[in-house]
């Protein structure tokens, strides 16, 4: 009875382990929203005459509400973006690295429902891959 303690103890000890790292190494990563956009206005002009970048690890939300093509540029954009392209299920399917301020030539993203702009370097920084889920943390207004 006692081996039978001491080896039951031992595999629940390893499961343990084994998801502590699981949770570890495959958590979301996240980005604070700012603010969502949902209307079509709202949407077309994304953070076009904004001058100042944004914090770090923050963004701007496109909410479309349901899956489509879409496409953005960088008129009257005066700060360098990147751009996630999310699924339903907060999955990246779409990636914009460094988009030039001012440039006028179209980036399409592919079956989004949600889009984030964020300052460039953040792909590169937090290392974001197609297929990777991102958790969205709504920032709490004071």
């Amino acid at each position: 009875m006692e081996k039978y303690f001491l080896i039951t103890n031992g595999i629940l000890f390893i499961i343990t382990i084994i998801m502590v790292i699981y949770l570890l190494f495959n958590r979301p990563k996240e980005i604070i929203i700012y603010k969502e956009l949902t209307k079509p206005k709202d949407l077309m002009k994304g953070l076009m005459f904004v001058t100042k970048k944004l914090p770090k690890r923050t963004g701007l939300l496109f909410n479309y509400n349901k899956t489509k093509n879409v496409s953005f540029w960088m008129k009257n954009t005066y700060i360098p973006l990147d751009i996630i392209g999310l699924n339903e299920k907060y999955e990246i399917v779409e990636l914009a690295e460094n988009m030039v301020p001012l440039d006028t030539n179209l980036v399409q993203m592919n079956d989004i429902k949600f889009a984030i702009e964020v300052n460039a370097g953040t792909i590169k920084d937090m290392e974001l891959d197609k297929g990777e889920k991102i958790k969205l943390i709504k920032e709490k207004k004071n």
